[in-house]
C-alpha cells in the first residue's frame, strides 16, 4: 500500500512470471486485453476501440459531432500522425480525446 495515497502499489513478483513468445505470447496479449476491454470475446481490434471509448461491434451508443477550430498548424501535424499510424483523421482524434478523458478521470 502507498501510505500517502492510501493505493494499491504494483510491485513484479518473479515467481509469477510466465514467459511466452511468437504466437503464444500474442494470444495471451491478446486475452489480457480484450478482458480489460471488458469484452472477453473481443478482437485485438475492438479491445483497443473499447478501450479508446469507441462501442465494440452490436453495441448502440448515441454519437454527436463535435466541431472544433484548431490552428492551421494542427491539422497538418494530425493528418501527419493519423497517416502514419493508418487512421482516419477522426479515429486519430476520438483516440486522442478518449485518452485525456480517461487521464483526467483516473
Amino acid at each position: 500500500m502507498n501510505e500517502n495515497e492510501g493505493e494499491m502499489e504494483w510491485r513484479w513478483d518473479d515467481t509469477k512470471a510466465e514467459e511466452a513468445t511468437g504466437a503464444e505470447a500474442q494470444r495471451m496479449m491478446d486475452g489480457l486485453l480484450a478482458r480489460a476491454a471488458g469484452v472477453p470475446t473481443a478482437t485485438r481490434e475492438e479491445a483497443v476501440d473499447v478501450i479508446m471509448g469507441r462501442p465494440h461491434v452490436g453495441e448502440k451508443r448515441e454519437t454527436e459531432v463535435l466541431h472544433v477550430r484548431v490552428p492551421k498548424a494542427w491539422v497538418a501535424q494530425i493528418d501527419r500522425t493519423a497517416g502514419g499510424e493508418s487512421l482516419s483523421r477522426s479515429e486519430l482524434l476520438r483516440r486522442l480525446i478518449g485518452g485525456g478523458l480517461q487521464r483526467t478521470q483516473a
